[in-house]
């Protein structure tokens, strides 16, 4: 999307063809909508968290919507027995999905989608977490330029491959991760990187020393994703 407005825009045109929509009233307030017969937008702070178990926030955001549409649609279910299945809801993959022991795959590649990875990394390991970041296109780092220096505030180490390139605009700067480490402010020990035996080893130093490795990797054929699987699993 060469803006935000055509990306919300996506998000407006979607929910605009589905017969029944729940949302967040945060998220429903950036796209301009509000609750009607077709559309529920809830509080968060009026959901009942207790009921959800699942790891990570956006998880447990995820499975309330879930919950509260199938509420909504039939009355004759409870919030409770809906919640014990959605509980039960054992991940998808590469979503923080486990590779080896201490190591995990996330295809995070928005500023929200990075920010719930890292928030269930920090939920599993506490701050011992280091980060491996592949992003996902040279157009979109630029799209996301000032978001990206504060992105990874919080994490012990940040080393950064370069980015999964398709579909570019070549009149933009190459962002190359010796340019991206430059951008980024936090953490103060990043690192440019490449898929190599270099940071194979230091990958499994860390695994052995107990420390959570998060891989944001994106796209498919010779992606950060692609090398892991090969190199850990």
């Amino acid at each position: 999307y060469p803006t935000r407005e055509n990306y919300y825009q996506a998000f407006i045109q979607f929910i605009n063809q589905s017969v029944f929509t729940t949302m967040w009233t945060d998220d429903a307030s950036k796209l301009g909508l509000s609750s009607n017969e077709h559309l529920l937008a809830m509080n968060k702070e009026d959901f009942d968290w207790v009921s959800q178990k699942l790891a990570g926030k956006v998880n447990r955001e995820n499975a309330a919507l879930v919950v509260q549409a199938l509420y909504a649609l039939d009355e004759n279910r409870d919030i409770e027995s809906l919640s014990e299945i959605m509980n039960s809801f054992p991940g998808v993959s590469r979503r923080f999905e486990k590779i080896s022991e201490n190591i995990y795959s996330d295809y995070a590649h928005t500023p929200e989608k990075i920010r719930g990875a890292l928030q269930i990394a920090h939920e599993t390991s506490g701050d011992n977490v280091v980060v491996v970041y592949e992003g996902l296109h040279n157009t979109r780092q630029h799209f996301i330029i000032e978001e990206i220096k504060n992105l990874f505030d919080g994490v012990k180490k940040l080393y950064i491959v370069p980015s999964y390139l398709a579909r570019e605009d070549e009149s933009l700067e190459m962002l190359t991760p010796e340019k991206l480490c430059e951008i980024i402010k936090n953490p103060s020990d990043r690192e440019p990187a490449e898929l190599n035996e270099h940071l194979k080893s230091q990958i499994s130093n860390l695994k052995s020393q107990g420390t959570l490795v998060l891989c944001l990797s994106a796209g498919g054929g010779g992606s950060l994703d692609e090398w892991l699987r090969a190199e850990f699993l």
